[in-house]
C-alpha cells in the first residue's frame, strides 16, 4: 500500500520512484509492452499519492493509452477510476 509506505517509511517515495522509473527504462528497452502499461499506472498513483497530480495524469494517461491497444478491459477500467478520481 502506496499511502501505508509514505507516511511510515523514510525515503519510501523516493525509492518507489527511482524503481518505477528503471522499470519503465527496462521494459521499454526490452520491449515488453504488456508490462509497461501495469507500470505506468503504479507510478501514477504514486505521484497521485504524493500529489503531484501533473505527473499522475500524464502516466496514467499513458497507461490509458496501452491498455485501450490491448483491450485490456479490466485494467482499463482500474486506470479509468485512477484518472477520475485526480479531477
Amino acid at each position: 500500500n502506496i499511502g501505508f509506505l509514505i507516511k511510515n517509511v523514510p525515503f519510501a517515495v523516493k525509492r518507489a520512484e527511482e524503481h518505477l522509473n528503471n522499470a519503465v527504462k527496462i521494459l521499454k528497452e526490452i520491449g515488453a509492452e504488456g508490462f509497461l502499461a501495469p507500470t505506468y499506472l503504479s507510478l501514477g498513483m504514486l505521484f497521485k499519492a504524493t500529489k503531484r497530480i501533473d505527473q499522475a495524469k500524464q502516466c496514467i494517461l499513458a497507461a490509458i493509452g496501452m491498455f485501450q491497444e490491448c483491450e485490456a478491459e479490466g485494467w482499463l477500467r482500474k486506470a479509468s477510476v485512477a484518472l477520475r478520481s485526480l479531477e
